[in-house]
């Protein structure tokens, strides 16, 4: 991920929020800077996910703090082209103010050689186990493949919890051949995909998918759904799912494991996939939104 930003004192001609306003303090201060306002919406997962609120009044907040941020803001980022199409059309933005800059992978990072982490042959899904994530989907699906495949690999999954009942309360080990690890040091990563057969990815919502290209950086076939950010980023490097259904993902990963001709393709085309993805692309695309809008 990019460094933290460092906040000096001082005049300055850009403001520049990296993420979504939570609070009425934060859109207070945002809206009293003496300078041009940039901010990045990085997805409309909480916007339009009520459930994910303690209470209806909590979202309701959060949807007027959304919009009203965004009309103040003098220029706005998405994280991918897909998610500026969903700024523009929800909130009734005019498209010139919102700007599509991808995210950056460090694929030097991922791609350095690491020790295996563990002794048998698994298959690797990180992240959260927020609904959108669809873990019910990737859990079912592992079962079915362990009934037609003895020698099927583990399933390892490590992440987040979150607040609301989800996959990861279920324990370390969540169901026969499957184990959570619960959130790994990020320098712990690079080894868990590079020695996976597969990183399996059914995510049904993305703002970008940062972890697809982080597999791809170690070397890992993926396979991912191909809805919302997810083909904008992992373009035809990746094995895709199209119906979503136990015997298409169980069959891709067994796929993804045994045929060595498609592991080859995918290796291949994931580690060229990921050569579009810099944090310096990403760095100087957010520098010329800034001259833009001082321009403005």
């Amino acid at each position: 991920m990019p460094p933290a930003v460092q906040v000096v004192s001082g005049e300055c001609d850009v403001f520049h929020r990296p993420s979504q306003i939570p609070d009425q303090a934060s859109l207070d201060a945002f809206m009293r800077v003496p300078a041009r306002r940039v901010i990045t919406y990085l997805d409309l997962i909480l916007y339009r996910t009520p459930a994910l609120f303690a209470a209806p009044e909590l979202h309701r907040k959060y949807c007027e703090l959304s919009l009203a941020s965004l009309q103040a803001a003098d220029a706005v980022l998405a994280i991918s082209e897909y998610g500026r199409r969903e700024i523009i059309e929800e909130f009734g933005l005019p498209p010139e103010k919102v700007n599509a800059v991808h995210l950056g992978v460090d694929a030097a990072f991922f791609g350095r050689p690491a020790p295996r982490p563990r002794s048998a042959p698994y298959f690797l899904c990180t992240g959260s186990d927020y609904p959108h994530k669809n873990l019910p989907l990737l859990l079912r699906s592992y079962a079915w493949l362990r009934t037609r495949w003895k020698d099927a690999p583990e399933l390892v999954l490590s992440g987040h919890r979150t607040k609301a009942p989800g996959i990861y309360e279920l324990g370390p080990d969540p169901a026969p051949g499957v184990r959570y690890l619960g959130e790994v040091d990020r320098d712990a990563l690079p080894a868990l995909d590079q020695h996976a057969e597969a990183f399996i990815y059914p995510s049904t919502y993305e703002g970008f998918g940062l972890p697809i290209l982080e597999a791809m950086a170690a070397g890992t076939p993926v396979i991912c759904a191909r809805l919302t950010s997810v083909p904008e980023v992992a373009g035809e490097a990746a094995l895709y799912l199209d119906e979503l259904s136990m015997d298409e993902l169980s069959d891709r990963m067994r796929a993804a494991a045994t045929d060595s001709t498609l592991r080859t393709r995918l290796i291949e085309a994931g580690r060229e996939r990921v050569k579009r993805f810099t944090w310096e692309q990403t760095a100087a695309k957010t520098v010329e939104v800034y001259r833009r809008t001082t321009r403005a």
